[in-house]
């Protein structure tokens, strides 16, 4: 899925709209004019096909736009790209593993602030059992 805005694309097509009417009116017919038409067609369809797979919700937007961002970012820091093929299961396991857990803690930060600030003369431990109706218990 590429990464264009809606607007682009549907501008994209009015454009080649608009350079097919223009043609149409100051070049003869021709096979040149019949392969030029041929091709707007084709870029059409693929524009047409593009803008309908693009997300239809705001935050779905956004996502979509960090996942390619993101991506775009680890192959500048890291030098590769998820293509890579040098990692076993084992390995990408243990990497989502290790994602997962640095997730894990920003989420519970976040419940700890949150619960600070809904008490904030209680010293609340992020996980509580009993509010968290049988709790979490962490594997380590």
């Amino acid at each position: 899925m590429g990464d264009i805005p809606n607007k682009s694309l549907s501008k994209l097509a009015e454009l080649l709209e608009m350079q097919s009417e223009m043609f149409k009116k100051f070049v003869p017919e021709s096979d040149e004019m019949d392969r030029y038409e041929d091709i707007r067609l084709e870029l059409a369809a693929e524009l047409e096909e593009l803008e309908n797979q693009q997300p239809k919700d705001s935050i779905t937007e956004e996502l979509v736009r960090k996942i390619v961002n993101r991506s775009k970012e680890g192959e500048i820091t890291y030098g590769y790209s998820m293509d890579r093929e040098d990692y076993s299961r084992e390995q990408w396991l243990i990497e989502l593993i290790s994602e997962l857990t640095d997730g894990a803690i920003y989420a519970t930060k976040l419940l700890a602030i949150e619960r600070a600030k809904n008490e904030p003369n209680d010293v609340v431990l992020p996980i509580d059992p009993v509010k968290d109706k049988g709790g979490f218990d962490p594997p380590f």
